[in-house]
């Protein structure tokens, strides 16, 4: 740990790197790297060896001085030991815990930051811009971090790309935007900051397959996702429902056209059937038991039914749950919902879907 520190102090780490290395970090991959020996002296694990007759395998790269973590460990940190600070490495990792408590608290400031924002269509994520104009730098840095984490880009950010983004935000003109590293780039739209993904899908494509665990609602009661030209929310509720408004359907504007499709069904049913929910575009073999019909029917062929154009089968967002689709979101002819997991008087707790229509 001491190693690494030093190491990153060379390097011209932020704050966050001073924390260097977790016990536990859950890896991208869905796995978990557990450190148990992390803060036990390199002194100790030989002695114990010693005494239990263990003979562990020796690297024989670790004697080699090409590399930075070497030197360190075989030439500076004997250095400072000798002529600095003979507790020296006790000192610096005192600083990784120190630094690891600090960046616990941002994380969770900005994890409930984060939980605002929305994926749009072509894979970006975007944030108000309110929340970074309010924040202090310390706060606002890590946020733009965490951000681009969101889209893939989880290293290589450096002081002069967050300064770019300060000025960005301190200018506050839509459509401008400035380049991060590995093609991914930050921008301004309509009162939001977009972090866009490199290789994202151009304008015009179908929406970008978006979905997450659905016991997130239960730590993060509302999500928001961008699906074509209109914008899902799903949100947790407490049942019954204090309005006695209908377990679902097209929500009517003042000059009665459909301005919002609005779904509401058991959580609890839903979660025990399906792990994931999100927003996609159609599959071959989707299916859907649509409400107030007997058995299944495929999506496609409710699109012929509706006789929507070809063009438009492939960008009509869907709300589905594995390969089950949950509902068609389109306006009027074919506003569809699924007839499973409805509301009762035994509901516990209701998923409400809303969009506004494409």
């Amino acid at each position: 740990q001491a190693e690494t520190v030093l190491m990153r102090i060379l390097r011209g780490t932020g704050p966050d790197g001073l924390a260097a290395m977790p016990h536990l970090r859950e890896d991208e991959g869905g796995f978990a790297v557990i450190r148990p020996l992390l803060d036990v002296p390199r002194a100790r694990i030989e002695a114990y060896c010693a005494a239990e007759g263990l003979t562990p395998a020796r690297d024989r790269s670790n004697k080699e001085t090409a590399y930075t973590r070497n030197r360190i460990r075989l030439s500076l940190l004997p250095l400072l030991e000798k002529d600095y600070n003979e507790n020296i490495v006790e000192a610096l990792a005192r600083l990784a815990a120190n630094a690891a408590e600090d960046r616990a608290y941002f994380d969770e400031i900005t994890g409930d930051l984060l939980a605002r924002g929305r994926f749009a269509a072509d894979g970006g994520f975007e944030l108000p811009l309110a929340l970074f104009a309010e924040a202090r730098a310390a706060l606002r840095h890590r946020l733009i971090v965490r951000g681009f984490e969101r889209v893939g880009l989880t290293q290589d950010i450096a002081a002069v790309h967050l300064r770019a983004a300060d000025a960005l935000i301190e200018g506050g003109r839509t459509g401008k935007a400035v380049d991060f590293p590995n093609g991914y780039r930050l921008s301004l739209r309509y009162g939001h900051l977009r972090f866009s993904a490199a290789g994202g899908m151009p304008s015009g494509a179908g929406p970008h397959e978006r979905s997450f665990p659905l016991d997130a609602l239960l730590r993060v009661p509302v999500f928001s996702l961008e699906a074509g030209a209109g914008a899902v929310r799903l949100s947790l509720h407490p049942a019954p429902r204090a309005d006695g408004s209908p377990a679902g359907d097209e929500m009517p504007a003042a000059d009665g056209t459909p301005a919002e499709i609005r779904i509401e069904l058991d959580f609890d049913l839903l979660a025990a059937a399906h792990g994931d929910i999100g927003v996609r575009s159609r599959r071959a073999g989707d299916w859907m038991r649509p409400a107030g019909m007997d058995g299944t029917k495929l999506i496609q062929d409710l699109f012929v039914d509706a006789k929507l154009p070809r063009e438009d089968r492939e960008t009509l967002p869907l709300i589905a749950a594995g390969d089950e689709i949950l509902c068609v979101l389109a306006a009027g002819r074919l506003g569809r919902r699924t007839g499973n997991y409805a509301v009762t008087a035994a509901t516990r707790r209701i998923l409400r879907i809303a969009c506004a229509s494409p």
